[in-house]
């Protein structure tokens, strides 16, 4: 007879010692999250410009503004992988 008590226990330790990896992905998922609400509440941009006048205009990048939709897409499809 085989007892697999061991492999349980086992496979616990390895649960409990990836716990801390875990808790800071999620750490990292959260503030990633934040990230990209306050780039998008505060209206962050990349690039400027001289309007003229002591004027210039702000924007954001085709390649900033990429990024910060792929972010966005990612933080969304990790978490439902996590549901």
């Amino acid at each position: 007879m085989f007892c697999f008590r061991g492999k349980n226990q086992l496979g616990s330790q390895e649960k409990e010692k990836n716990r801390p990896v875990r808790d800071k992905f999620l750490g990292l998922l959260e503030t990633t999250k934040a990230l990209i609400a306050y780039i998008d509440g505060e209206y962050v941009f990349d690039k400027a410009f001289d309007a003229g006048c002591g004027g210039f205009d702000t924007y954001r990048s085709d390649e900033f503004d990429a990024l910060i939709e792929n972010t966005r897409k990612a933080v969304v499809d990790v978490g439902n992988e996590l549901k």
